[in-house]
């Protein structure tokens, strides 16, 4: 609006002047009549002669009119013409010749001067009507603006995505190396928490120091070819992911639009995790079907050879040795018997008892069994607090934890001496932190521990190695189904495993297992 009043102010102060030398014209018309009066027969050659050469001006303004302003045009135009038709005046007054001649002089310098004022009238109306219509588009033009400015800052505050404008900086090679902020609307400011304030003007590693390069290399292209691009990336200081829509206004400034994306791309990794749930659970069904079937064979063919060696220990009672003999295939069965049941748990056909469990009393059971099946070059150290670690559970799930992750162990191990440590304690609260990135209720547990000295678990597979089937063993040497009954049991108790490996300290598995209350008598399911 205040252009418009500009303008008006110009366009009155043009018609101001226009009327001036209007006013100028008639006082000047009159003062021949004046000076007739008063000089009635002085200076006629001078008048004559002036006369003369402003008719000749005239002339030449006539003919170099197209190439003047409407201005200068307007104002020469009529000041000639003024001295023109006062000094014809001056002539007809001052000219001695009869009266039909000096008729005939007046009416051709009345046509001259009538055509002079024509002309002046014309050039005044075409003036003011092109001053008029060029004040009128202006201010149309400054109306539809002022909308336009009105609209965008409407949108520019009130829209949902974030904008910004930059300009990019480059090095001596016309590389990008950085961009500054111009422009942020609020959007920007809620989405980002960054105050325009605290950005407008400064660059990028001035606001983020630690922003990815890849950010002002993307930008870059946009600000330095002109072509668009459209992208996801993520922000590291800002934790955030994005959508961005990014263009080239003009050349070395790219503007973006973007999105915050965080809760779709988290949605997107809970998915995932939900569909290798959903892959785990089929495996794990999938191999609690086939060793259930297996178990439940195995079951059978136990059975007479079970009821055979008892029959064969009652006939040869009298002869120790034999005796003894049996009685070790007799005990050798029932161990077998017992994993078969075992299996059948892990496969949910069958439902186990658990009681409460000193897991002592099970380490000191199993290490003989681990002395006898591990290479002589590896040494089991035991490291156990010496008090009860009573846990709701199975003896023998608890020995099959421990048999498997310490068989592992020797497995992996390739050095000549090799270590292998058992050890347990009791932490009263703690929130277990597992191998999956979940954690447990907190609360009391027991904490049994597997620990190496071999080379670790290769990033890339530890993942892994809790499916059914996953095995770096050589073809024959493994099974895969080890590290899984561990994860069932442990699941089936209640408990989590955390492990911790790199190719320094070996690997090391944390068992947890929820402490044993006799108020709760919770009994694990």
């Amino acid at each position: 609006m205040k252009s418009n009043n500009q303008i008006e102010s110009k366009v009155n102060q043009i018609k101001n002047q226009l009327l001036d030398i209007a006013i100028i014209s008639i006082m000047l018309m009159i003062l021949p009549m004046v000076l007739h009066t008063v000089y009635p027969h002085q200076g006629f050659q001078l008048i004559c002669f002036t006369h003369c050469i402003a008719f000749l001006c005239y002339l030449i303004l006539v003919i170099l009119s197209k190439r003047l302003t409407y201005g200068f045009r307007l104002f020469a135009v009529t000041v000639i013409l003024i001295i023109v038709g006062i000094t014809a005046l001056f002539d007809y007054l001052y000219l001695d010749c009869p009266l039909p001649q000096k008729v005939a002089l007046g009416i051709i310098l009345s046509g001259i001067f009538t055509y002079g004022l024509k002309k002046i009238l014309s050039e005044y109306v075409s003036s003011i009507h092109i001053i008029d219509q060029q004040t009128q588009d202006l201010s149309d033009s400054q109306y539809r603006l002022s909308i336009s400015e009105i609209q965008y800052n409407n949108l520019f505050n009130n829209m949902l995505d974030a904008f910004a404008v930059h300009e990019i900086i480059v090095d001596k090679n016309n590389q990008a190396k950085d961009y500054r902020f111009l422009i942020v609307n609020p959007a920007f400011e809620a989405m980002t928490g960054l105050k325009s304030k605290d950005v407008i003007g400064k660059t990028v590693t001035e606001v983020l120091p630690e922003n990815e390069s890849y950010w002002i290399e993307i930008y870059g292209k946009v600000a330095l070819t002109g072509e668009p691009a459209r992208f996801e990336n993520y922000s590291k200081e800002l934790d955030r992911y994005f959508e961005v829509c990014s263009y080239c206004p003009k050349p070395g400034h790219f503007a973006c639009i973007f999105q915050d994306i965080t809760h779709h791309k988290k949605a997107e990794s809970e998915q995932k995790e939900l569909e290798s749930q959903l892959r785990q659970a089929h495996k794990m069904e999938a191999l609690g079907t086939l060793a259930g079937g297996m178990a439940h064979d195995f079951n059978n063919m136990l059975m007479p050879i079970m009821g055979y060696t008892e029959m064969l220990i009652e006939d040869y009672a009298d002869n120790e040795e034999t005796s003894s003999s049996l009685k070790e295939i007799l005990k050798a069965a029932t161990r077998a018997k017992k994993l078969a049941e075992q299996v059948l748990t892990f496969s949910r056909r069958s439902k186990i008892q658990f009681k409460p469990v000193d897991i002592n009393s099970v380490i000191d059971e199993t290490i003989p069994l681990l002395e006898t099946s591990i290479p002589y070059h590896i040494h089991l150290r035991p490291d156990i607090e010496h008090k009860s670690h009573i846990i709701m559970g199975d003896s023998v799930q608890l020995q099959q934890i421990i048999m498997n992750l310490c068989i592992n162990a020797a497995h992996a191990i390739d050095k000549d001496s090799g270590l292998i440590t058992i050890s347990l304690c009791e932490q009263k609260q703690v929130t277990p932190f597992l191998w999956n990135g979940k954690r447990l209720s907190s609360g009391g547990y027991h904490i049994l521990t597997i620990a190496d000295n071999g080379p670790g678990i290769a990033p890339e597979i530890q993942e892994r190695i809790f499916d059914p089937y996953f095995t770096t063993k050589p073809k024959g040497k493994g099974t895969g189904l080890g590290l899984s009954m561990v994860l069932g049991i442990v699941n089936r108790l209640k408990g989590g495993i955390y492990l911790a490996t790199d190719s320094v300290n070996g690997t090391r598995f944390d068992i947890y297992l929820p402490a044993f209350d006799a108020d709760k008598k919770e009994v694990p399911e």
